[in-house]
């Protein structure tokens, strides 16, 4: 299960996320390879320990939906703080970090629903 719990979600993750940075580093002009470097690292601690949580309140009973928008608003907001101390204070980055979260979340709700067919 650690595949199919860590592996391919982090993968799903950082690929939407680097995406998304593509996309926005037309506007924002950062260097690219700190960028990418920068939330494959921020997504290294926190993908695997969103992820666990989640397996752990599922596994005590507590469900999924509430521990899960607290948990991506609190990676939202690490993420954001990471690239603020990266790459300095740019408002910008909190677009930047929403966008990039929303559409790792949406890309791996689409592929653990439909494609690998999360029960």
């Amino acid at each position: 299960m650690i595949i199919y719990d860590y592996v391919i979600p982090f993968i799903i993750t950082v690929a939407a996320e680097s995406a998304v940075a593509l996309a926005f580093n037309i506007w924002l002009k950062l260097r690219l390879k700190y960028l990418i470097i920068g939330i494959f690292a921020i997504n290294l601690m926190t993908n695997p320990t969103l992820n666990y949580i989640l397996d752990l309140t599922v596994f005590i009973g507590i469900g999924i939906i509430i521990p899960l928008i607290v948990l991506e608003i609190v990676v939202v907001l690490i993420e954001w703080w990471a690239l603020k101390y990266m790459f300095g204070n740019r408002q910008a980055l909190l677009l930047l970090s929403l966008s990039a979260n929303a559409l790792s979340f949406l890309a791996g709700l689409i592929v653990f629903s439909f494609i690998l067919r999360l029960p």
